[in-house]
């Protein structure tokens, strides 16, 4: 029984301390600071009024999943962590999605997929992001997640870009041709001066075969026009 009351004694002086520090001293509790921790630089300002988040309130006024939806909602970012810091921070964690590939939608306007196929825009786009060439536009916009078709191009390029960078830096664009569901990818590189096409077999090892192939004919000035490996078949067409 000691014990019991020991224990309700502390909880009421504690919460006589909330209570005097609430009547006596409000600007305690009112958020002075959002920090924002992120792996890429922010502008905060426009972060913040982009989200609709500013200082000056409650810290329990704050809605904490209403800020993650709001971040959500610009898409660029690959995780999004939002917590309070009593009595006066709001503290925002972010992670930036890592763009994998660009791929043109409605209208012509470029954006940026990532590993997972969540399309996105951004304005890190760089020079060395190969280019998708897909065959309908409609499906290309901010937040949603291409599947299906685009899930086996998607994965190859992640093997690529983390497994054989020197390759997957090389190359400026992959068109993804349909027939009867059966596709064909067409790559152009940046430095040679040949267009590969795989068709049935899209994978690491027969990509880098092909650019070797296509290399050396580059280099040899052997005059084709386009490698092609179906089933692990080389065939070759001569320029006009």
């Amino acid at each position: 029984m000691k014990i019991g009351r020991w224990i309700l004694f502390f909880i009421v002086i504690i919460l006589f301390i909330f209570i005097f520090l609430f009547i006596f001293n409000k600007d305690l509790f009112t958020v002075k600071k959002i920090k924002v921790i992120s792996d890429v630089k922010i502008n905060n300002a426009d972060f913040f009024k982009k989200i609709n988040v500013k200082k000056g309130y409650y810290i329990w006024q704050y809605d904490i999943e209403s800020i993650k939806r709001n971040v959500d909602r610009l898409f660029i970012f690959d995780s999004v962590k939002v917590s309070k810091k009593f009595p006066d921070l709001i503290q925002i964690e972010l992670k930036m999605r890592v763009p994998l590939g660009r791929v043109v939608g409605k209208g012509g306007v470029p954006y940026l997929l990532d590993k997972r196929g969540v399309v996105y825009s951004s304005s890190r786009v760089g020079g060395n992001i190969p280019l998708l060439i897909v065959d309908t536009s409609n499906e290309v916009l901010p937040g949603r997640k291409l599947t299906g078709r685009y899930t086996e191009i998607i994965q190859f390029l992640w093997i690529m870009k983390n497994k054989y960078d020197i390759y997957y830096s090389s190359i400026s664009q992959i068109e993804i041709e349909n027939s009867n569901n059966q596709f064909s990818y067409h790559f152009n590189f940046r430095t040679i001066n040949k267009t590969i096409t795989l068709k049935k077999n899209l994978n690491v090892e027969n990509i880098i075969d092909a650019f070797s192939i296509a290399y050396f004919s580059d280099w040899s000035n052997s005059g084709y026009a386009e490698v092609s490996i179906i089933d692990k078949g080389v065939f070759y067409k001569r320029e006009e």
